[in-house]
């Protein structure tokens, strides 16, 4: 695994342990290796201060600072993740990006051919607003149309210009599950305590077969590979199983700096083996999260053009499919350049327990008196 990977994919580990702290009662996915790419894309029209501290966070150690070290770590990195089986229709792994500019915007030559090495796609539409559905349909288009509208006309009010990664994955498993075996099953949801309902998920089932595990501490882990005709390009899900009485956060944490090998694995006999038919999606912005796990990203990018080009936001979507045939995989990353920063928002909302009293302006007397602990459940 190069530093560049093993970046990702501590990126991946940190923002599961942050999403999950801020909302450990509901599903999440992401790509971390589509925010990667587009942190590099982003990072090359930084200035060098700007630069070296991106692409320290990437992993480009050695001469980070240099253009052409962080091109050929990532034009390396996105040869090796699509390279999957070509030749395959089980399995495929496929990759796009782009960036979408105003007319009146005229991209350095230097970043252009920084960009050239991620191979891409320069757009230029009368105004990225009016241009909505054109940007949405390539994103759709190379996410396997399971990432239809990305973006909302109000996103890019503001933007002149729009750095885009999307990643698309289609696996067929190894060993296939049966459709007549699958069938509704109870799932011990998160934060469902006694006496509340518990829900049930389309469980899949394989019976008298060998699966690949190993047990850790505090968990179980099952790698499911996915067909392949060559073992150098091989995929497979990894899915990790907190021991019963483990909660899923001592998990997360240990994982982190768990050293991944497929050799830790041994093909075990079982006799039945369940694992959940699901279908998860997220949309969310990542510009505050990716600062939190020590992403630099907040700052002016002079290489990309003249003025001031300023990040407004990051937006990450990501949707992923699992049924007894395989798996099919879609994230889009959209980095939003502004000439000025977003406006910061002053929200306050009150949604929990409160108190609150009627009182004379001038006198300040008050004439009522109370706490709000919420609705009445009668």
């Amino acid at each position: 695994m190069t530093p560049e990977e093993a970046a990702s994919n501590q990126l991946g580990w940190a923002l599961l342990k942050l999403l999950h702290d801020h909302d450990g009662s509901s599903s999440i996915v992401f790509s971390s290796l589509s925010m990667s790419i587009a942190m590099a894309m982003l990072a090359g029209a930084g200035d060098s201060s700007k630069r070296r501290a991106l692409s320290s966070k990437l992993g480009v150690m050695q001469g980070g600072s240099s253009l052409q070290t962080l091109q050929t770590a990532f034009a390396e990195m996105m040869a090796r993740v699509t390279q999957v089986d070509r030749s395959s229709s089980s399995s495929s792994v496929a990759m796009a990006n782009a960036v979408c500019v105003d007319q009146t915007i005229v991209l350095k030559q230097s970043y252009l051919e920084f960009l050239a090495t991620f191979t891409a796609s320069v757009m230029q539409y009368p105004s990225l607003s009016s241009s909505i559905a054109a940007i949405n349909a390539w994103i759709r288009d190379n996410t396997l149309g399971l990432i239809p509208e990305m973006l909302l006309k109000e996103q890019l009010k503001l933007c002149h210009i729009t750095l885009v990664n999307a990643v698309a994955f289609k696996g067929t498993w190894e060993t296939q599950f049966s459709k007549e075996k699958t069938q509704k099953w109870p799932f011990k949801s998160a934060g469902k305590g006694e006496g509340s309902k518990i829900p049930t998920v389309d469980m899949m089932f394989i019976e008298n077969q060998n699966i690949l595990r190993y047990e850790a501490d505090n968990y179980t882990v099952v790698r499911l590979p996915y067909k392949s005709t060559s073992p150098t390009s091989s995929v497979s899900m990894i899915a990790y199983l907190p021991h019963n009485g483990i909660e899923l956060c001592s998990v997360l944490s240990g994982l982190a700096s768990a050293a991944y090998s497929s050799k830790k694995f041994t093909s075990t006999k079982h006799d039945t083996f369940g694992f959940p038919k699901f279908e998860l999606q997220s949309n969310f912005s990542s510009l505050d999260l990716l600062e939190e796990v020590g992403y630099p990203i907040k700052g002016n990018y002079p290489e990309m053009t003249t003025g001031s080009n300023v990040v407004n936001n990051v937006l990450h979507s990501a949707l992923v499919k699992v049924d007894e045939e395989g798996t099919v995989a879609a994230a889009a990353t959209v980095v939003l350049m502004s000439r000025k920063r977003r406006p910061q928002l002053t929200t306050l909302v009150f949604d929990r327990p409160f108190v609150f009293t009627i009182a004379n302006d001038e006198t300040g007397m008050v004439m009522f008196s109370g706490l709000f602990a919420g609705p009445s459940i009668y």
